[in-house]
């Protein structure tokens, strides 16, 4: 398996500190965990939906949001599976919309689907787990305002009053993965976002009317959220910080010049001169940055006994938080190598 541990360093330099600090780019685990043998996926609906419409506003938008609850939600399921077939993991991603297991809850987590529901969705397209859409909930509302402004009229400049109506549409869905044998919930996870749509007029309905592609704002979100569930499957790029020691003897010194070149390895090679240096704060200082060489290079078992060394031989306490940082990004990497298996 290929490992990605880390990319770019960049040193920022602490002028007068026996420190500088360097940023490390690092691969982290996905947020979600899903076992690497999982290879066929299908999306399945199982929302009932019935949108909330005001009743102030039926007149304009009924027809436009009357059944913004269903098409909404095919547009999440659609985001899910566009994404998901993007995913290099997967082998397959069946779009299994049509298939509604309906959840008896309109805006909320109803039951699990029982084992043998998922074990026949599962068997019967051949798919290693299911990401099912347990809920889609939409909720309108209409704020109006009444805003002065000026007007020309046959020629008149006059102060009139124009309605502006501020539509707010709530999106609340909730997703579940389950696998193929209806034993394992991989996730649950419950999703919320505002729309909002602005608009005036002479009046509320001809304010209302100038917002009417509200439905069209909601179903681009919903597709969005879809979309970044799928992405939560995805290893996590970022940057941390850290620290080196850059002073305490020249070979610090020189140290400090090839690390700010980008040559870390040579700048290592002086770091481990001092390791026997007879000044205990001096050697745990070359303990600690061969301890951060080392995580520079991606063997984490050795930066981790180096730090462990710096703090328990010459009591070099920065080493002992540095340990714990290590330790747990071990364990973040034993994940990542579960998820990538």
């Amino acid at each position: 398996m290929k490992k990605i541990f880390f990319y770019f360093l960049v040193p920022i330099l602490l002028f007068g500190c026996a420190t500088n600090d360097l940023t490390i780019g690092v691969t982290e685990p996905a947020p979600i965990t899903i076992p690497g043998n999982v290879k066929k996926v299908g999306v399945v609906n199982r929302t009932k939906t019935n949108s909330s419409i005001p009743k102030e506003i039926d007149e304009i938008l009924t027809l436009e949001m009357l059944t913004i609850d269903s098409t909404a939600a095919l547009k999440a399921i659609n985001g899910l599976s566009d994404e998901l077939q993007k995913n290099e993991r997967f082998t397959e991603v069946k779009n299994l919309h049509p298939m509604l297991l309906e959840n008896q809850k309109r805006d909320w987590f109803s039951a699990n689907l029982t084992k043998n529901e998922v074990v026949k969705v599962c068997s019967d397209n051949n798919l290693d787990a299911i990401f099912v859409l347990e809920y889609f909930d939409t909720d309108t509302r209409v704020d109006y305002k009444a805003i002065p402004v000026k007007k020309m009229v046959l020629g008149v400049e006059v102060d009139v009053v124009e309605t502006e109506a501020t539509v707010n549409t709530a999106i609340k869905l909730g997703w579940r993965i389950y696998d193929a044998n209806g034993v394992n919930l991989y996730d649950e996870f419950p999703l919320s976002r505002g729309v909002v749509s602005n608009g005036r007029g002479i009046n509320p309905l001809k304010a209302i009317s100038a917002v009417v592609g509200q439905k069209d704002l909601v179903e681009n979100t919903s597709y969005t959220m879809g979309k970044n569930y799928a992405l939560d499957l995805l290893p996590v790029y970022h940057r941390v910080s850290r620290i080196y020691y850059v002073k305490g003897t020249d070979n610090f010194k020189i140290g400090k010049r090839l690390a700010r070149a980008g040559k870390w390895d040579d700048a290592a090679s002086y770091w481990e001169k001092e390791v026997n240096n007879p000044k205990a704060k001096i050697a745990g200082r070359a303990y600690f940055n061969m301890a951060i060489i080392n995580e520079i290079n991606g063997d984490i078992d050795a930066a981790m006994d180096w730090a462990e060394k710096s703090y328990t031989l010459f009591n070099n306490k920065k080493a002992l938080r540095y340990l714990n940082v290590l330790k747990a990004r071990k364990i973040r990497m034993q994940e990542l190598e579960r998820q990538l298996n």
